[in-house]
């Protein structure tokens, strides 16, 4: 039926075009104007058109890359495991993808250094106290206009109260084998909502 709430299956972001593809060749379905195949990214796009909250640039991960081999430019002196480490070829691939993963998690580096102490011996804490600063300095430049990709889903947490088309839709899930703590926050206001 054409008329009538919004319905979404909301799948990884790499099955989007399978589901759709399935469905669409479903003949007893007879059509899917209402249902939409979306993944947390696409959810977080539809959502930003919607209410709003897109005004920021959004930072590529080229972007992304680029400033932080800005800042450790910027911050070679301070740095005590990277200083030399920075120069190595992939080192601004490994860290972004650092980055990402603790922000996926919702670590804090400053959280993770703090229990494990400043002074235990080893190269976890100096790879840490590093991390706290250039992340820090990542955070100081992103508040000057920009949005980090790996915050698309806090993003979208926030916003999903505001939806009128979440309010009222439907959503199921499938293809999934298990969520970051970011997913489960935003799932957490889907349900709710």
């Amino acid at each position: 039926n054409p008329q009538g709430d919004p319905m979404i299956l909301l799948v990884p972001e790499q099955a989007t075009h399978q589901y759709e593809l399935s469905l669409t060749q479903d003949n007893e379905l007879g059509g899917l104007i209402r249902l939409q195949v979306l993944s947390f990214e696409r959810l977080t796009w539809r959502l930003l058109q919607e209410v709003g909250g897109s005004a920021r640039i959004h930072l590529s991960d080229l972007g992304k890359r680029m400033v932080l081999r800005k800042i450790i430019e910027e911050s070679k002196d301070k740095l005590k495991l990277f200083k030399n480490a920075a120069e190595q070829p992939g080192f601004i691939d490994q860290l972004v993808e650092s980055l990402t993963e603790l922000r996926q998690y919702c670590a804090e580096p400053a959280e993770i250094l703090a229990k494990v102490g400043q002074e235990s011996s080893g190269l976890l804490p100096a790879k840490l106290s590093d991390l706290v600063l250039l992340s820090g300095a990542m955070e100081s430049y992103l508040a000057k206009g920009y949005l980090d990709p790996d915050d698309y889903l806090l993003l979208l947490a926030e916003r999903i109260e505001s939806s009128q088309m979440l309010t009222k839709a439907r959503v199921w899930m499938d293809g999934y084998t298990g969520f970051t703590p970011q997913e489960y926050i935003v799932l957490g206001k889907l349900l709710s909502t």
